[in-house]
């Protein structure tokens, strides 16, 4: 997701035509930025524990400069 290496609604458009918009709220272009802030209630419960588990993740590992 980072490296916007995720297929959107945003490349969907551009190469096949499709709607730009985000899929759940339906009111601003799914871009790979977006699919981390979209509001839809929706999106918010679905992000939330994989944020978490990021979280956990990234607390347990050492960080190697």
């Amino acid at each position: 997701m980072i490296h916007s290496l995720v297929n959107t609604n945003r490349q969907n458009n551009l190469y096949y035509g499709h709607t730009s918009l985000c899929p759940l709220c339906h009111e601003v272009e799914e871009t790979p930025t977006y699919v981390f802030t979209c509001t839809n209630p929706h999106a918010v419960y679905n992000r939330m524990p994989c944020f978490e588990e990021l979280m956990t993740a990234l607390q347990l590992k050492p960080l190697h400069l």
